[in-house]
């Protein structure tokens, strides 16, 4: 890679790991799918470090989900299913690792970006983020994110944005549960530093814990869960529709469906 597509910025017992794709509104490509959970998983066997954050570079996006670029054909076919598989992967670890996740977001959280922001274990946001399930306007279906979304969001109102692929300020995504706080835009920074410090103080031992027995009780089934969305993600994705509405996408213009 000609950049490093993750950085990592450690502050003591504080590791922030920042998704450093500017240019593409930091899109979740294969690289950098696969150095994050690298990344991660370092930190989830460090017993130093307490508590990590998770944010996009720059004040555009947090991420805006897996690059659509490369939704081609043949290998780069083979590479998109891999990275379907990659973000379940991801996620389950994110749930796996014994230290607090806080997700710092600003801008765009889209797609599987507002996947890995509900995957966090707190999600603290500006006022000018906005989080949505976009994959419906170009003929597909956000299967990979259904199960963090549905873990905090009321079933109802995660089904409808599904369906519409309708965007959500942070004021609305607060007050529907999705996330924990909304800040100004010039103050994120600092109350996530805050918060974050506070966590570190505690008992990781305890929080450790504490947040395995969480996922365990409210998501004993996820795994069968992500197989099973996975191969429908793969399914969709050969249909007509689905490749239709990337090429309009790509081309600028309104995509033609034919419901197949």
């Amino acid at each position: 890679m000609d950049l490093e597509t993750v950085i990592v910025n450690r502050r003591e017992s504080i590791v922030e790991l920042v998704i450093n794709r500017p240019d593409r509104r930091n899109a979740l490509d294969w690289p950098t799918l696969t150095l994050l959970h690298t990344r991660l998983t370092e930190m989830a066997a460090d017993p130093t470090v307490k508590v990590i954050l998770l944010a996009g570079q720059g004040d555009k996006a947090f991420s805006s989900g897996v690059d659509l670029a490369e939704m081609g054909e043949g290998d780069q076919q083979r590479m998109l299913h891999e990275s379907r598989a990659e973000v379940a992967a991801l996620i389950q670890a994110m749930w796996a690792t014994p230290q607090p996740i806080v997700a710092k977001v600003r801008g765009f959280a889209l797609a599987g970006g507002f996947g890995l922001a509900m995957a966090a274990d707190v999600v603290i946001a500006s006022e000018s983020a906005t989080f949505g399930t976009p994959e419906s306007e170009v003929g597909l279906w956000p299967f990979q994110i259904t199960v963090p979304l549905l873990r905090f969001a009321p079933p109802r109102f995660a089904l409808e944005m599904m369906l519409t692929g309708r965007r959500i300020r942070a004021t609305e995504a607060l007050d529907r549960g999705l996330i924990n706080r909304v800040v100004a835009d010039d103050d994120l920074d600092e109350v996530v530093e805050e918060f974050a410090t506070n966590l570190a103080n505690l008992s990781s031992a305890a929080t450790g814990f504490g947040k395995r027995s969480f996922y365990q009780v409210s998501g004993s089934m996820d795994r069968e869960h992500f197989d099973y969305l996975a191969s429908l993600l793969t399914l969709v994705n050969q249909f007509h529709d689905a490749k239709e509405g990337l090429a309009a996408r790509r081309e600028h213009r309104q995509p033609r469906f034919l419901g197949h």
